[in-house]
């Protein structure tokens, strides 16, 4: 994670997910429509969701992929009024226990969501 840290700082626009939902269900269906294969079965609908479910989730990253990378995103949350401050021992129990929290929601909570859904959505095709 830290070589890709701060590079490629960009922003998407928060559609974006709802658009390439849509650029691979269309051609997915279309493929299966040419081979003989309904569009829509129980299983293509749970790999949808899926795609859509992982889509979401680096919508919900969007902050971090903005600022370019968690760390960088981090750093970007203590600097209050454009200059850096230094906190009590207190502030930084706080501060500890809220980069945690972040991690946890940021980078744990999407990556087990990312996975699980995939396995759900994979596990239909067997």
């Amino acid at each position: 994670m830290g070589r890709f840290e701060g590079k490629g700082k960009w922003a998407f626009d928060p559609w974006a997910g709802l658009w390439l939902w849509g650029a691979f269900v269309v051609p997915f269906s279309v493929v299966r429509l040419w081979i003989g294969l309904s569009p829509i079965t129980t299983a293509t609908l749970a790999l949808y969701g899926a795609v859509m479910a992982c889509l979401g989730v680096f919508t919900i990253a969007r902050p971090v992929l903005r600022a370019g990378g968690y760390k960088s995103w981090l750093a970007k949350k203590h600097i209050i009024g454009g200059a850096p401050f230094t906190a009590s021992s207190a502030e930084n129990k706080e501060a500890e226990e809220t980069e945690k929290d972040a991690l946890a929601v940021n980078i744990i909570g999407p990556a087990l969501a990312i996975v699980g859904t995939l396995m759900n959505g994979a596990g239909g095709f067997y």
